[in-house]
């Protein structure tokens, strides 16, 4: 029994006693099979999703073709990117496109449309709060960095948040460190 749980430990799939039983021997394989099947089938469908709402900068321009080059160079990096351009540019295409190549394809994109939260709420939207923490605070509420932990939070029209919030964003990028309103640690 030992030796057949550190076999299914290191990864076996299932042990078979000894007196050998033919039935169950096939019922293991059929089994087996299956799961091999449906890993498949997942991994397939992951990777049909991912070619379906893969997004990419569209253009044959030499400054097109850089800035997909770039893309693909800091993809293999895990380095905090910032993407500038005009409204209509395709920061969120090139975010989306940047996420998509990234070893965090598989995590969460969270994209945070600044302009859609009123001021008063955006430092609760972004950091979250305690239960109790302002009048009407009746939950801690969980936020845009926790959802996205792992993955890419988006910030779209980030020059548009005071710079006391952009502040607070950087500082939370800096220290990796996430601090809830109404929590002194």
């Amino acid at each position: 029994i030992d030796t057949a749980v550190r076999a299914t430990r290191e990864g076996a799939f299932d042990f078979v006693e000894k007196p050998l039983s033919s039935d169950k021997l096939l019922i293991l394989v059929r089994n087996a099979l299956e799961k091999l099947k449906l890993e498949q089938e997942n991994s397939d469908l992951k990777q049909n999703i991912r070619q379906q709402t893969r997004q990419e900068l569209i253009g044959n321009s030499k400054l097109i073709q850089d800035v997909v080059k770039m893309i693909s160079r800091i993809a293999a990096t895990d380095a905090p990117v910032l993407i500038v351009g005009e409204h209509g540019t395709g920061k969120a295409v090139a975010a989306k496109s940047l996420h998509g190549q990234s070893r965090r394809a598989e995590t969460p994109f969270i994209e945070v449309n600044t302009a859609s939260i009123p001021e008063n709420q955006m430092d609760s939207e972004l950091f979250g709060h305690e239960k109790g923490a302002f009048p009407g605070a009746l939950y801690a509420q969980r936020v845009r960095f926790e959802t996205a932990h792992g993955g890419v939070l988006f910030f779209d029209e980030i020059s548009e948040l005071s710079l006391a919030t952009q502040a607070k964003i950087l500082r939370v990028m800096q220290e990796r460190k996430l601090q809830r309103i109404g929590n002194p640690t």
